[in-house]
């Protein structure tokens, strides 16, 4: 007699727990997989931002190697270099580097208001369209 109130006693809350849920109409699965797809857009935003250093980071090392090139020049010709010892470029992501989730076009932007999220509009001109004859 015991164990069948006990099992009705939790047939009961199971109902009850059923009834709260589809209240609250909340989609497990649909959850599980928003968070999914937003972890592989993550993943997939690190992958680009480290592209992008990478490619950053090649050029720094470059430029800095011409600079020294140039120095080690300089001396060799018996004039002093001017200025300060070029110093090694600084390697790997910066709080800067940032990817928009929504629209890899647009980025942060300081305006007269605060920051905003915004597009760096530029003039684009067709050479060919526009070149201008010789006047006559």
């Amino acid at each position: 007699m015991q164990l069948r109130e006990e099992v009705q006693f939790l047939l009961n809350k199971a109902a009850q727990t059923d009834e709260q849920e589809s209240e609250n109409d909340f989609d497990l699965p649909a959850e599980i997989a928003r968070r999914e797809q937003r972890l592989e857009a993550l993943a997939a935003a690190k992958a680009k931002i480290a592209e992008r250093v990478q490619a950053r980071d090649q050029q720094a090392q470059k430029d800095f190697e011409e600079k020294i090139a140039s120095r080690k020049a300089q001396q060799k010709s018996e004039q002093k270099p001017r200025g300060r010892e070029p110093k090694a470029p600084e390697t790997g992501p910066k709080a800067k580097d940032q990817i928009n989730l929504t629209d890899e076009q647009s980025r942060i932007m300081s305006s007269r208001d605060g920051f905003i999220q915004g597009y760096n509009s530029q003039a684009a001109v067709d050479v060919k369209a526009c070149s201008l004859s010789p006047a006559t």
